[in-house]
């Protein structure tokens, strides 16, 4: 369970002790998140539904009285202390996760797992895209079909083409050094010619291609350079 849970746990109890002996009671808290839950009426957690339903029950209960943390009240100290207890103790009280939790939970090991699988993908394609995108995540969107053709090299490249007899078999062993040639250092393409990255800068080196339009754009003419030399070749 965590702290947040264990806060409204103590407030529950609280109020059912005040209902039981018919108390007229104020409560005091420091936990602005718990006074929140209680309020909010987009809450799905069931936990939090049964303890508004208790409050409503208490009638004259005053509950939202949110006070400064560690300020000397010794009760409130108290509180604290056995709060973070019941935190880390798993006996008593079972509390349903929240669904907030359950998602982040399920996405961390969803990622971690992923990884793993990336990770051991020993192959020249896959030890080529590590070095740009050396971890996955849910964030980075590659949307252009220029950096897929880059990062797979896959596409309007005489290496690629020759794979599916498209043209002649002696440009299949080029591979990914076909297309490095292609984009930093063939004089057919020196007006569009891109700043090669180092081995450490190849993440950045991407990162700037998705971001920064001039470069993309340069990267997408060399492409067509590569197209155009194909489909002369393809005719020859």
């Amino acid at each position: 369970n965590t702290v947040s849970q264990a806060e409204l746990a103590y407030l529950g109890e609280a109020v059912g002790w005040a209902i039981e002996d018919k108390k007229k009671i104020s409560i005091y808290t420091d936990s602005r998140s718990s006074i929140e839950a209680l309020k909010s009426y987009r809450s799905r957690s069931k936990f939090v539904i049964s303890l508004k339903k208790l409050i409503l029950l208490g009638g004259g209960i005053d509950w939202a009285c949110l006070v400064k943390a560690h300020v000397g009240i010794p009760d409130n100290e108290h509180a604290d202390h056995f709060t973070k207890l019941a935190s880390v103790e798993f006996e008593g009280m079972a509390i349903p996760c929240p669904y907030s939790f359950v998602k982040f939970t399920l996405k961390k090991k969803l990622l971690e797992d992923w990884q793993i699988y990336y990770g051991a993908y020993e192959t020249a394609s896959g030890n080529r895209i590590r070095g740009f995108v050396p971890r996955v995540d849910t964030k980075t969107l590659i949307k252009s079909k220029y950096l897929i053709y880059f990062l797979m090299v896959h596409g309007p490249f005489p290496c690629y083409l020759s794979k599916f007899k498209n043209l002649s078999p002696h440009f299949a062993n080029a591979g990914h050094l076909e297309i490095l040639t292609n984009l930093f250092d063939c004089l057919m393409t020196q007006d569009y010619r891109l700043k090669k990255p180092s081995c450490e800068a190849k993440s950045l080196w991407l990162k700037d291609m998705m971001s920064t339009a001039a470069n993309h754009e340069k990267l997408v003419n060399c492409f067509k350079v590569s197209k155009a030399i194909c489909d002369r070749l393809s005719g020859v």
